[in-house]
Order: C-alpha cells, then structure tokens, then sequence
C-alpha cells in the first residue's frame, strides 16, 4: 500500500480521526500464519485531537474465525500531538496475544517509553516516563491476572516544580482459588511530599483480596516549616 488514506469518523461520539501517508508493505497475508508488516503513516483529528507521525512494523498472525490475533517482535514509534499530551517520543514493544473468543490478553517483553510534555488530565513537562512488564497474563472469563516484575517510572515538572514516581511489582497472581504476589512498593516526590508505600503478604483470592501488611512512611515540606 503506498500514499493510502484512511477517514473515520464516529457519529456518536464526534471523533474524527484521518490516518494519510499512508505506506505499508507486508509478507505473503495467509490466516493463523505469521507474516511481517512494515507501515508508516500521519494520524490527524479531534476529539480527543491528534496530529503524529506512526511507524511501526512487527510479526502479525491472524485467525478471524477463532478470533485469535497477535503481533510479535512490535515496535511501534509515534511523534506529535496525541490525545493529552505532545510527544517527542512515545514508543512500545513487546509481543501481545488476544483471543477474542475468551477476551483474554497475553503479554511478554513489553517496553512502552515517553518523552514529551503532558496537557491533561494535569500540565505536566518535561516528561520521561517508563512502563516495563516482562509478563502479564489476563483472563477474565476464569477470573485469572498473572503478572511479573513490572516496573513503572517516571519524572519531570508539574506547575509548583519536579516530580518522580516508581512503582514495582515483582509478581503478582490471582484466581478464584487463590492470590499471592511478592509485594507492591512505590514512592513518590513531588511538591514537597517525599512518601514511599508497599503492600505485603497479598493473598485471598480473585473475589476478596487482602494484605497482611501495609507501610506508609513520608515528609510533607511547604516553605521554610
């Protein structure tokens, strides 16, 4: 596909969304066989608006008639103005899994990356922000997560001056016979709080969950008190 134009446009919601410059080439398209896909392409609209430029590429498989899809090896990279904030850089990949039929997610290797300044729901600049989850398993229909050392970061300026998060979770899993997980811990700093969180002992099960212990530790600064 070279120069393709794509407009779509939802009546109820208002959004219009037009993908131009479009260029995409791919592999021998067979279904539940994997082929490769390179593509390129400018994403302009409103509400929520967007004016970015996307490039990506990565191993699709396709089965519509048990809707399964995945895409492996993804590299996905956009630049510009996308809904809430005006990236410099956002980028993901990763590999990811989706059945249809089960509503159900599987994730692996993923690395999501932003750079740039964020317009709402808060003005927030500067911004250099990190997910990374090594594994994530979701099916709702037998009510299972499971989820490994995923790792959140971020930092930059907000209005009254910088702050940073992190959170870790180094693994977590629920179902509806049981729930562990290794423990949550996160801390943030910013105007003048410094706290740091973390849960530990998780269990129960996917419909109650609980924790056997719960630390808060944190300073609040404002002036000279």
């Amino acid at each position: 596909l070279k120069d393709g134009e794509l407009q779509m446009q939802d009546a109820m919601t208002g959004m219009a969304v037009t993908v131009s410059r479009l260029n995409a080439n791919t592999g021998r398209v067979t279904f539940d066989q994997p082929f490769d896909v390179s593509m390129s392409a400018r994403v302009e609209g409103g509400n929520p608006r967007f004016d970015a430029g996307l490039t990506g590429q990565g191993l699709l498989r396709l089965n519509p008639s048990a809707k399964r899809y995945s895409a492996q090896k993804l590299d996905l990279r956009m630049e510009g103005q996308i809904p809430g904030a005006q990236a410099k850089v956002l980028t993901a990949r990763g590999n990811v899994a989706f059945n249809g039929a089960t509503s159900s997610l599987d994730v692996a290797g993923l690395e999501m990356f932003f750079q740039g300044d964020v317009t709402e729901p808060s003005k927030m600049s500067g911004v250099e922000a990190s997910l990374l989850v090594p594994r994530l398993s979701i099916d709702p229909h037998k009510t299972q997560l499971q989820l490994e050392k995923a790792a959140v970061r971020a930092k930059g300026a907000l209005p009254d001056g910088p702050f940073e998060l992190a959170l870790d979770a180094p693994g977590l899993a629920i179902s509806p016979s049981a729930a562990s997980g290794d423990g949550l811990t996160g801390r943030v700093r910013a105007q003048g709080i410094d706290a740091s969180f973390g849960l530990n002992g998780i269990g129960g099960n996917a419909y109650e969950l609980d924790a056997k212990e719960a630390k808060f530790d944190g300073t609040f600064k404002q002036g000279d008190i």
